[in-house]
């Protein structure tokens, strides 16, 4: 029997040098459903351009609660080393 050789995979750069609190991340999704908009949290944490999406959409909402978890998110978010977007 011919032993397989495995390759390696190709590491994924890392897009945060910090993670961004899961609990905060949790709430931000909760509050954001009772809006009426689900976030998918894996993709808010490795796509910057849906994660300032999201965090667009719950800055211009009326829900006081849900604007400051979302400026909570972006604060963090900042803080990561992420490159900047081009519009």
């Amino acid at each position: 029997m011919k032993s397989q050789s495995f390759q390696p995979v190709a590491a994924v750069p890392a897009v945060d040098s910090a993670p961004l609190p899961l609990f905060i991340m949790a709430r931000f999704r909760r509050l954001m459903f009772v809006q009426g908009w689900s976030v998918d949290l894996a993709r808010l944490c490795v796509e910057p351009a849906y994660m300032y999406e999201c965090l667009a959409r719950a800055h211009h909402c009326g829900e006081e609660q849900l604007r400051r978890v979302a400026l909570l998110l972006f604060a963090g978010y900042g803080a990561r080393s992420v490159p900047a977007l081009a519009h």
